[in-house]
């Protein structure tokens, strides 16, 4: 049996005094138990579907919503299987919704961009390593085989333009 589902006959004193339908179930969890039933696919399709769509037009109600889903397609006892893991699942979402808003979500998805930044920089760090080393192999092999770089830089450097010239600047006497 499932103990979760609020039923008529529930000592607990969270269910004393909620509103109820005529047989004695509390409406919120027929409305839970509606959704859950569309949710999983085992709520009338097209009572469904008519109902979704009454939402985006802004026609709600869940009174009405969870009446015309529960009466409508095949019967599900509030013991299901089923119902039992999925509103055990709800719950825990429910319970967790406080720590994945307002400060807390936010302290924890400035560390989660923290992280990707961190893996950015280590990503970037990896690639100039490997081309510089890639640089260096060819360098060093362009050497071996007897090519002179230093003049090969020369013949590239005379093709610039000359640097300009500061009298002030570093390297200068000025008392020349």
């Amino acid at each position: 049996m499932n103990h979760d589902a609020p039923n008529a006959s529930s000592e607990d004193s969270s269910v004393q005094g909620a509103p109820v339908d005529g047989a004695g179930i509390p409406r919120a969890w027929r409305r839970i138990k509606a959704g859950l039933l569309v949710e999983a696919g085992r709520a009338d399709r097209k009572v469904a579907a008519a109902w979704q769509k009454k939402v985006i037009a802004g026609e709600w109600s869940a009174d009405a919503a969870a009446e015309e889903l529960l009466g409508q397609g095949p019967s599900v006892p509030d013991e299901d299987d089923g119902l039992d893991q999925r509103s055990a699942r709800l719950m825990r979402d429910l319970v967790m919704s406080p720590k994945l808003k307002g400060a807390a979500g936010a302290a924890r998805s400035a560390r989660k961009a923290g992280r990707n930044v961190f893996a950015y920089i280590v990503t970037q760090l990896l690639v100039l390593t490997v081309f510089a080393l890639i640089l260096a192999a060819g360098l060093v092999t362009a050497r071996w085989r007897g090519v002179e770089i230093d003049s090969l830089l020369d013949r590239v450097v005379q093709h610039l333009p000359e640097a300009p010239t500061d009298s002030s600047g570093p390297g200068t006497d000025a008392a020349d």
